[in-house]
C-alpha cells in the first residue's frame, strides 16, 4: 500500500547551549539523516522566520531557560514538562505552528533531561512505535523507512526515572574507550559510573572532564584494607586503623581530588563468608574503620561523597552494628543473595529471603537512609588468569581493533547472560521496584559490568536492567519489547 510522502521538509531549530544538549541535537541530526535523502537544514531559534515556520516541518529541542519557544510552549500548556531535572517531553505530530506542517518537540527543564528524551525518541518511537502503520506486513518496501517521510503516529511521553542514580560499575583497565563507553551509557539513560582502581589513570582528569560534559557522575573505587586473605597487618589492631586513615587521606588528596571526580567508592574487608576475625566480629569492626577515617576526610572535605561497598555475606546477621555507619556515607550493599545480587543470572534460589532482607536493609538507618545496591549477573573479570594492575596506566584509549576483537570473545558469556535474564526479569524488576519505592527513588543503583565491552556495543541484558531502573512497575513483557526492539541494543 502506498503511502502519501509528506510534502515539506524538517528542518531543525536549535539553541547554543552546552554539551548535553548539543549531543542530543547530533543524535537528532544522525536520527532523522537516516530516513530523508535531503541534507538537514539547522536553523538558530533567534534566526527563525515566520516564513521557514509556514515553510517546513519543525524539529525542536531545548528547556524553558534557553528556548523562548518551548517557554511558551509550555506557558501555554502544549508541551507538559515534568519537575525532574533528568525528565522530559516529547511530541511528535500536527505542529503547533503552521496548520499543514508536522512537529517534533523535545522540552525539559535541564539539558541532561532534554538529551535523555531524544535518547528515549530513538530507543521506543523510531525502533517500535513509528512503524505502527496501516502497512499490512512488514516486508513492505520502506516499512521500516517511513520516518520524517510520511505521516507515522502522532506520540506524546511525559517521563522521569524513578530511580535517580543510576549506574555501571565495573574496572578502570575494564575500559577500552572511554568515550565509547560514557556514550553508551547515555544511549542507556545512565547517570553515574564507578571506577574500580588499583592506580589512577594518567588521563583521569580527561575522562572524568569528558564524563561530567555528558552529565556523567564519576566515582572513583579503591580499596580500605579491601582483601582480608592478602592483608600483611592486623586490621583488628588500632596502630593498623590510624595508619590506613593516614594512608587514605593522604591518596585521595594527592592522587583522586586532582581529576576532579564526584567521590570515592570503597571497599574494605566484608568480601569473606566469615562473621568474625581473629574472635572479633567484622561488622563491628568494619564500622568502626569506615567512621574513624571518613570523619578525617569530612573534616577537610565535609561535601565529600563517600561510598562503602558492603559485601552482606559477612555482617548480614549482624545489622545491629551496620545501623552505627555515620549517615553521611551512602552503603552500597552486594552479594545479597540470589539473583539479581549473585553473579550468575541463573541463580534464583532463595529470591524471597533475598527480598526480605533488601526490605530490611532499604531503611536500616532509617526512613531516608542513604541506600545504595552493586546489581549483578553481567559479565566479570575473568579471575583465573586476573592480576592486579602494576602501575599508573592510560584508561580508556585502545583501538577500534582491539575493542571488536576483544568483543567477539564476550559474546558467549552474553548468550548465556542474556538467556537468564530472559528467563528471570520479574526476579530482578520485584528487587528493583523495591529499591525504587522504598527509597523514594533515592536508591543509588549499580549494575556490575566488569568487562563486559560497554564501549562495543549495548547487549540486551544491560539495556533492560537499565530500563528497569527507569521504570519498574511497567509491565515486565513491555519492558522486554522495548529492551529487545530498541534501535541502540543487541542480542548475543
Amino acid at each position: 500500500m502506498k503511502f502519501k510522502k509528506l510534502e515539506k521538509r524538517f528542518s531543525i531549530v536549535y539553541n547554543e547551549a552546552g554539551t548535553m544538549q548539543s549531543f542530543a541535537l547530533e543524535k537528532l541530526g544522525a536520527l532523522m539523516s537516516e530516513f530523508v535523502s535531503y541534507p538537514l537544514n539547522f536553523v538558530l531559534e533567534k534566526d527563525l522566520t515566520k516564513e521557514l515556520l509556514e515553510r517546513d516541518n519543525i524539529a525542536i529541542i531545548g528547556t524553558p531557560d534557553n528556548s523562548q519557544i518551548i517557554k511558551e510552549l509550555w506557558q501555554n500548556g502544549i508541551v507538559d514538562i515534568p519537575d525532574d531535572n533528568q525528565g522530559y517531553f516529547i511530541k511528535y505530530g500536527k505542529s503547533p505552528f503552521c496548520e499543514d506542517a508536522f512537529a517534533l518537540i523535545c522540552a525539559s527543564k535541564s539539558e541532561k533531561g532534554v538529551m535523555y528524551g531524544i535518547v528515549d525518541l530513538i530507543n521506543e518511537y523510531f525502533s517500535d512505535t513509528m512503524c505502527t502503520t496501516a502497512r499490512s506486513a512488514i516486508t513492505d518496501p520502506g516499512f521500516f523507512d517511513v520516518g520524517f517521510v510520511e505521516p507515522t503516529p502522532e506520540f506524546e511521553k511525559k517521563s522521569a526515572p524513578a530511580i535517580k542514580d543510576r549506574a555501571v560499575w565495573t574496572w578502570g583497565h575494564c575500559i577500552y574507550d572511554y568515550k565509547r563507553f560514557f556514550e553508551n551509557m547515555i544511549l542507556m539513560r545512565l547517570s553515574s559510573v564507578v571506577i574500580w582502581t588499583d592506580f589512577v589513570p594518567i588521563n583521569a582528569k580527561e575522562m572524568v572532564d569528558h564524563a561530567h560534559s555528558l552529565g556523567i557522575s564519576v566515582f572513583f573505587g579503591f580499596s580500605w584494607a579491601w582483601d582480608n586473605r592478602a592483608l600483611d597487618f592486623d586490621v583488628t589492631k588500632d596502630e593498623s586503623l590510624e595508619m590506613w586513615t593516614k594512608k587514605i587521606v593522604c591518596r585521595y588528596e594527592n592522587e583522586f581530588l586532582p581529576t576532579g571526580a564526584d567521590g570515592i567508592y570503597f571497599q574494605s574487608f566484608t568480601e569473606t563468608k566469615n562473621d568474625s576475625i581473629d574472635g572479633v566480629i567484622i561488622a563491628e569492626l568494619v564500622t568502626k574503620w569506615v567512621n574513624t577515617i571518613s570523619s578525617k576526610l569530612f573534616e577537610k572535605y565535609p561535601s565529600l561523597k563517600l561510598q562503602f561497598g558492603l559485601h552482606a555475606t559477612s555482617v548480614k546477621n549482624k545489622l545491629e552494628y551496620i545501623s552505627k555507619v555515620d549517615p553521611r556515607i551512602r552503603i552500597v550493599w552486594e552479594d545479597c543473595g540470589s539473583f539479581p545480587y549473585h553473579y550468575n543470572p541463573k541463580n534464583v534460589d532463595g529470591f524471597e529471603e533475598t527480598l526480605d532482607f533488601t526490605d530490611k536493609i532499604l531503611t536500616l538507618r532509617g526512613e531516608n537512609d542513604s541506600f545504595g545496591a552493586v546489581l549483578k549477573g553481567m559479565p566479570t573479570l575473568c579471575w583465573s588468569t586476573f592480576e592486579h594492575q602494576r602501575g599508573a596506566y592510560m584508561i580508556g584509549t585502545q583501538s577500534r581493533e582491539f575493542v571488536e576483537k576483544r568483543s567477539l570473545e564476550k559474546r558467549r558469556m552474553w548468550k548465556y547472560i542474556q538467556a537468564y535474564w530472559l528467563e528471570n526479569a520479574q526476579y530482578a524488576q520485584k528487587i528493583i521496584a523495591l529499591m525504587a519505592d522504598k527509597s523514594k527513588g533515592q536508591a543509588f543503583v549499580q549494575m556490575l559490568i566488569e568487562d563486559g565491552m560497554l564501549e562495543d556495543k549495548i547487549m540486551f541484558p544491560s539495556a533492560l536492567c537499565a530500563l528497569m531502573m527507569w521504570e519498574p512497575t511497567t509491565d515486565k513483557d513491555t519492558l522486554l519489547r522495548k529492551a529487545a526492539a530498541s534501535k541502540v541494543v543487541y542480542m548475543a
